[in-house]
């Protein structure tokens, strides 16, 4: 399981938020309780990693770059994961909210919880480190800002009301957050889908020089993911349903992703001699 991996089921879920809030306000007890045991099975996991990294870096007086390197991969993919946290947190309050509940946000409140003293602890290690100029460190900063952005563009694009601003980083990029222009001959429902499809394939790219997951989690991360999308009707994701192979989502993924980009591009108006890819990739470089 690659890192990049872990972003899929977020992006799903804001292509598909307006459906999955609207059709199915009643989720699914036995899956929200089978992602908050896999979830906190991470957090725990992730906890003793981080104590363990803070304890080597104190035991030595200067921090090498052997030291960064082992610990850089466990660390980024506690950033990453963060964003599926904070749009599936987004999501179960938004349900809450339109039926009149408080049943499923508790469950999202306290996976955010557990990941935010994470990144409390992951901040406080890359501040070591802000003296150095090893490539590990900046690679990690680079990964957390990152993260901070794909988080605040999807949580932007989700159907849900006015409580996404404690989900997210940027105000100012949550309100106006920096999508690509779609071509004036769309709809409304197209552009959107398009967009969505544009982040996807920017963010698999932004995330390309990251590493696999560690084995021991990896089975975490996809009880999880069966959990969220078990939650919902599965019908509403992929015809083959949660358990599909990892290789097969991801070609299905880069499939929509080619489809779109070339709708996109023979959509453009006619006044324009011919649609700036560059312009629109820069928008999601960091």
């Amino acid at each position: 399981m690659h890192c990049r991996e872990l972003i899929e089921v977020a992006v799903t879920l804001a292509e598909r938020s307006d459906v999955l809030v609207a059709c199915h306000p009643r989720l699914s007890e036995r899956h929200l309780q089978q992602y908050w045991v896999a979830a906190r099975g991470l957090l725990n996991s992730w906890g003793t990693s981080i104590r363990r990294c803070v304890e080597q870096m104190e035991s030595t007086d200067y921090v090498s770059d052997a030291l960064w390197l082992k610990w850089t991969p466990t660390l980024e993919e506690i950033l990453l994961s963060e964003i599926q946290t904070r749009v599936w947190a987004c999501l179960l309050e938004e349900c809450d909210r339109r039926a009149g509940l408080h049943e499923y946000s508790p469950v999202g409140t306290s996976i955010f919880s557990g990941h935010l003293d994470l990144r409390r602890r992951i901040l406080a290690i890359l501040l070591r480190g802000r003296q150095l100029a090893a490539y590990p460190v900046w690679r990690l900063n680079r990964t957390r800002v990152s993260v901070e952005t794909w988080t605040d563009l999807l949580l932007a694009s989700l159907q849900v009301g006015t409580h996404v601003e404690r989900y997210g980083f940027d105000r100012h990029r949550l309100e106006q957050p920096e999508l690509p222009p779609m071509p004036s001959t769309t709809t409304h429902e197209t552009s959107a889908l398009l967009r969505l499809a544009v982040v996807r394939a920017a963010a698999r790219m932004d995330f390309e020089f990251l590493g696999e997951v560690d084995t021991e989690r990896q089975d975490m991360h996809r009880a999880t993911h069966a959990a969220i999308i078990g939650a919902w009707c599965p019908a509403h994701f992929r015809e083959t349903g949660p358990l599909a192979p990892a290789w097969q989502m991801r070609l299905m993924g880069l499939a929509d992703d080619t489809q779109g980009m070339l709708e996109l591009w023979a959509g453009a108006d006619e006044s324009t001699a011919e649609p700036d890819t560059d312009r629109i990739m820069r928008r999601f470089t960091i």
